[in-house]
């Protein structure tokens, strides 16, 4: 049986690729849509809610829905929401304040630049 990997960086790599597929991509597409209360949870799921809010329908506020629904799938999600998030989950109190969804994303970004430059670092590029 032959290995798949070659090396040590050579595997490192393949398992930094399959942590941005397996992970990284679910969550960003689940903040792209808006699930903010699912990304929360993903932390805790170890990323299989990312997974499902993948595939659910997009907030009609988020970015997912104004770039990429048309006008019957954004019907849709404003049919599914019909309201804000804060009032819609019943959430007490202020909701938060507009840096921390974009610390969140910040976040992200910095955790796929990583990854991509742990790649590159490995290959040699």
């Amino acid at each position: 049986m032959e290995l798949l990997a070659v090396s040590t960086g050579v595997a490192i790599a393949y398992g930094v690729g399959l942590w941005v597929v397996l992970i990284i991509g679910p969550a960003t597409v689940t903040v792209l849509k808006g699930q903010w209360p699912l990304f929360d949870a993903g932390f805790m799921w170890a990323g299989v809610v990312w997974w499902i809010a993948a595939f659910r329908l997009a907030r009609p506020e988020s970015w997912w829905a104004r770039h990429l629904y048309g006008p019957a799938k954004l019907a849709r999600a404003r049919a599914r929401y019909p309201e804000t998030l804060d009032e819609e989950e019943g959430i007490a109190g202020e909701p938060d304040p507009p840096w921390v969804r974009v610390a969140t994303a910040l976040f992200l970004a910095l955790c796929i630049l990583a990854a991509i430059l742990a790649v590159a670092a490995l290959l040699g590029l």
